[in-house]
């Protein structure tokens, strides 16, 4: 099973920061940049509901947030 990483931006809201960093992991991962929009202001709430929205995990399988130890 290949092993999905959900990258979110920084304060620029945009990751494109992450460009060489994802170019280097190759395809051993699958690597989804979380992009905010630039058009509107969004709450906490709003932003976990996008984060949400990109996430591959269901209720039944096994997840870690955060960095792996």
């Amino acid at each position: 099973m290949m092993v999905t990483l959900i990258l979110l931006p920084g304060l620029d809201g945009t990751g494109t920061l992450f460009d060489a960093f994802v170019a280097a992991l190759g395809t051993e991962f699958n690597v989804k940049v979380v992009s905010y929009p630039i058009t509107e202001p969004l709450d906490y709430s709003e932003l976990m509901q996008l984060r949400a929205a990109h996430s591959p995990v269901t209720s039944n399988q096994p997840h870690r947030t955060g960095c792996a130890p």
